[in-house]
């Protein structure tokens, strides 16, 4: 008679789930430092939830916020809970993934700020800004909004979203970078 076997049975441990409530303005990147140390940290099995409703911030901690993300091992899952403007929008569409809660408003607009100085000092500091935040919403909003719409939030204007709006928006960019995919194969 022959001996059964048994399957064999093995676990892989599942990463480390972060939760993070992103629920107050953007000032200090002081307010991020563990926030900071946990994306340094984690592993590719690891995933980082970053729970927002924020009017935004300084734009030196939001960009210092999504180099980090891209910069993490992590899957960055941004969650949109309630009001997701200015800074908090370019966190949100850093994500490597997203949820979407129902009845979110997204605000993307021009930098605000300057600073003293002389005129020639103000022109100067606005015309790098200029740049800065062109090149940041190319990389951040294309694919999301239109060449159209990054136009006429250059120009000054505010640009909303509704939840519904994002979630579209979302499913178009999915496939199209699922379409690319396939012809580079």
């Amino acid at each position: 008679m022959s001996e059964v076997q048994e399957m064999n049975h093995y676990a892989v441990p599942m990463g480390i789930r972060h939760h993070f409530d992103l629920d107050f303005d953007i000032e200090e990147s002081s307010q991020f430092s563990n926030f900071f140390s946990i994306l340094r940290e984690a592993g590719p099995e690891d995933v980082v939830y970053v729970h927002i409703n924020c009017n935004g911030g300084s734009i030196d901690t939001t960009v210092q916020i999504v180099n980090a993300i891209k910069n993490s091992s992590a899957t960055v899952i941004t969650s949109a809970e309630g009001m997701v403007a200015s800074g908090a929008a370019i966190i949100f569409f850093s994500g490597d993934a997203f949820q979407i809660g129902d009845h979110c408003q997204f605000l993307v607009h021009t930098a605000s700020g300057g600073g003293p100085g002389k005129i020639s000092d103000t022109m100067s500091f606005v015309s790098a800004t200029t740049q800065r935040i062109q090149d940041l919403y190319a990389d951040v909003f294309g694919g999301f909004l239109t060449e159209e719409e990054l136009d006429s939030i250059r120009r000054g204007e505010e640009f909303y979203l509704t939840s519904e709006q994002v979630k579209e928006r979302i499913q178009e960019f999915m496939a199209q970078q699922e379409e690319e995919n396939e012809e580079s194969e």
